[in-house]
């Protein structure tokens, strides 16, 4: 018979229960959908635009004097509502990023500076305030610059956006060191993503593209259109209305008549006329003068717009004749 005593059995501890508001342990965050992203710049698009109705309304005549600088007073605004809004004095939260729960920070949970914080804002905010800044008749360096920060850095942060899935971090957010994380117990996430080098060559090539495309289509217009008498009456009509944003065009239809013949002209005054028909007078007479072959045309549009557009708000009054050379040669002789 052996002494030997019986093996205890091991120990069982109890399990812990599990506090009822844990925190999850920290782990590399995913990005923020990008649905996200846009929603929270529809809300902010949203609470400016209400603020630019009101200012519309309570000096619309002020706002219409600016001209096609609205867009760049509108733009100042925005970089001030965005940079205060992306720095740490609101802990990388506009209104809508704080709706849809993300933040703009650094790569190491920091939040951005106020002047890192207006540099973000102003880069996205220039391509935007630039976008129909009709002022293509002043000189050629104008357009030709706000086509580059247009197509650009516009279109790069867009092709960023849209296709770098690993960080969906913009031009704004590289020039900056910023990254937009998702807020996770009220605390803004690390991210340790890294944008995949590709995407800077991929993007060079789409711009070029693009520049390219557009580069050969404009020589292909000038060398088989002759738009000279358009562009002498484009700085004509400019001069009578004194604004820079006019356009000349004209162009075809086919109907159960036959083939149609039209001169189309828009010129953007941004101030009130006393006398619109007298103006939109002078503008068919520049017209039937300055193109050679006016006469001929079935139909010549004259439409006067006036109003403000300072990017989040906007509000234009037209006004369109539409007569036969005839019917507006009889017009102007009254």
């Amino acid at each position: 018979m052996s002494d030997a005593l019986p093996e205890s059995e091991p120990a069982v501890s109890e399990p812990q229960p599990k506090p009822l508001f844990a925190r999850p342990i920290p782990t590399e965050p995913e990005r923020p959908p990008f649905w996200q992203r846009i929603i929270a710049f529809v809300i902010d698009g949203l609470i400016i635009g209400v603020a630019g109705w009101i200012a519309g309304f309570l000096f619309a005549s002020w706002l219409s004097a600016l001209g096609p600088w609205g867009r760049v007073v509108g733009g100042l605004l925005g970089v001030v509502y965005f940079g205060i809004g992306y720095s740490k004095l609101t802990h990388g939260r506009t209104p809508g990023k704080r709706i849809t729960r993300i933040a703009v920070t650094r790569r190491d949970g920091s939040y951005l500076s106020v002047p890192a914080g207006f540099a973000r804002a102003a880069i996205l905010m220039l391509p935007i305030a630039c976008n129909g800044l009709a002022i293509a008749t002043a000189s050629w360096v104008v357009p030709t610059i706000t086509s580059i920060v247009v197509f650009g850095l516009g279109g790069g942060t867009l092709y960023l956006f849209l296709f770098n899935r690993q960080t969906r971090q913009g031009l704004h957010d590289l020039a900056t060191g910023s990254i937009v994380v998702p807020i996770v117990w009220g605390e803004a996430q690390r991210s340790q993503h890294v944008i995949w080098r590709g995407h800077f060559v991929a993007m060079g090539a789409v711009l070029l593209g693009w520049f390219g495309l557009f580069s050969i289509a404009g020589l292909i217009v000038r060398n088989r259109v002759d738009l000279s008498s358009l562009l002498v009456a484009q700085r004509n009509i400019v001069a009578l209305t004194d604004s820079t944003n006019v356009q000349v065009t004209e162009m075809s239809t086919f109907g159960g008549g036959g083939r149609q013949t039209w001169l189309k002209t828009t010129a953007v005054t941004y101030s009130p006329r006393s006398e619109p028909e007298r103006l939109a007078n002078g503008i068919a007479a520049i017209i039937l003068r300055d193109i050679p072959d006016a006469s001929n045309r079935s139909r010549i549009v004259v439409t006067t717009v006036q109003g403000f557009d300072i990017v989040f708000a906007k509000s234009w009054h037209s006004q369109t004749w539409n007569y036969t050379p005839a019917e507006w040669q009889e017009r102007i002789r009254r």
